[in-house]
């Protein structure tokens, strides 16, 4: 799959019942829902819900990277790659969410910009100037 192909949303009902739980299944099933529908400027949510799955995938049995690979396969169709840039978005962004919405930034950017290679001071020099309404 491209970097291009992996950013879109995949639509795709759930068929795979691989979590025995049928309780914790229908759980999955349903953080899927929002993940799909969300459009992709929405990062922020879209990375809030796929941190939320990844850990109660982690709760329900310890370290279960194998299950939260094969969950973002089936229910949408990513790499772990793709799921990380939007969780960075949410855990650098997610309580500035307002603000950064009205940024107006690119997806890229701002994949950029929460990366976890991307210097801290780097990071609030680029928001400083965003802030200062600045182009970049």
């Amino acid at each position: 799959m491209t970097e291009q192909a992996s950013d879109a949303i995949v639509y795709r009902k759930t068929t795979d019942t691989s979590v025995a739980d049928p309780v914790f299944n229908q759980f999955l099933v349903e953080k899927a829902r929002p993940i799909r529908a969300l459009d992709v400027s929405n990062a922020i949510e879209l990375g809030k819900h796929l941190s939320e799955v990844r850990s109660a995938l982690s709760k329900k049995g310890g370290a279960h990277n194998g299950e939260w690979l094969r969950w973002l396969k089936r229910e949408l169709g990513w790499s772990e790659h793709t799921a990380r840039r939007y969780i960075n978005v949410f855990e650098v962004f997610g309580s500035n969410a307002t603000h950064v919405s009205h940024w107006n930034l690119p997806l890229r950017s701002l994949y950029e910009l929460a990366a976890p290679t991307t210097p801290e001071p780097a990071r609030l020099q680029v928001v400083g100037c965003i802030e200062a309404g600045k182009k970049l």
